[in-house]
């Protein structure tokens, strides 16, 4: 009990000397609003949960309590996946596009058209 209350009044005088132009009932509503944040997130953790709320882009590591990044930040679409490889993480696409057209193997070339293949 005397630890807990020398804690108190270490951190109070602490905060009174970082903040010499605040008034007590700043220091009083500063130290409230830090117990219930501390709380809060304690009671977050106990329950399996992050410390805060994870922002967009990030997933909840439970072993940890913090928020780790997803993959390219969660904003490949569902036929991208994400490319860590080089310098700068990016999404690319999974299935192979089209950028031209596909002949079989031995099949001859088209033919150009010409004025004598237009229709009369």
């Amino acid at each position: 009990m005397g630890s807990t209350r020398f804690a108190a009044g270490l951190f109070l005088a602490l905060l009174l000397a970082a903040c010499p132009g605040a008034t007590t009932s700043t220091m009083v509503g500063a130290a409230a609003t830090t117990a219930v944040a501390g709380a809060v997130a304690g009671a977050r953790r106990a329950d399996g949960d992050c410390f805060t709320i994870c922002n967009p882009g990030t997933v909840c590591n439970p072993k940890t309590g913090y928020c780790d990044p997803l993959p390219c930040r969660g904003q490949c679409m569902e036929w991208e996946k994400c490319d860590e490889s080089g310098m700068v993480a990016h999404c690319t696409a999974t299935v192979p596009v089209e950028m031209g057209v596909q002949r079989k193997d031995r099949e001859p070339p088209p033919k150009p058209a010409g004025p004598a293949d237009a229709p009369h």
